[in-house]
């Protein structure tokens, strides 16, 4: 499985780890939850960074933070992926408080 693979893991930049933290979730295995209280829009993490603008042939093209890793899934996720430039980040869908997961 993908998510069990981490020869595709990048570093997260570190402003990232100002706003969420890795830690158990009550989901499945391990989470990202919010280290302080998160506004909607407000530009959560890097997810995903592809090698050159525009040019992902398939799921090997691009490469995860270690955030984009931990990203659990739900049916009413609080956040949206955004692709900017050659990354996906993770935009807040909602307000997400303090210690709640993000999705």
């Amino acid at each position: 499985r993908l998510s069990q693979y981490n020869k595709d893991i990048i570093p997260s930049p570190a402003s990232d780890w100002e706003r969420v933290q890795v830690s158990n979730s009550s989901v499945h295995g391990k989470g990202i939850h919010a280290s302080r209280d998160i506004a909607p829009g407000e530009v959560i993490a890097l997810m995903y960074q592809l090698p050159t603008e525009g040019k992902c042939s398939d799921v090997s093209d691009f490469r995860r933070t270690i955030l984009g890793r931990y990203t659990n899934h739900q049916d009413a996720p609080n956040t949206i992926p955004v692709r900017h430039g050659n990354g996906v980040w993770l935009v807040a869908a909602e307000p997400i408080h303090s210690g709640e997961e993000v999705f």
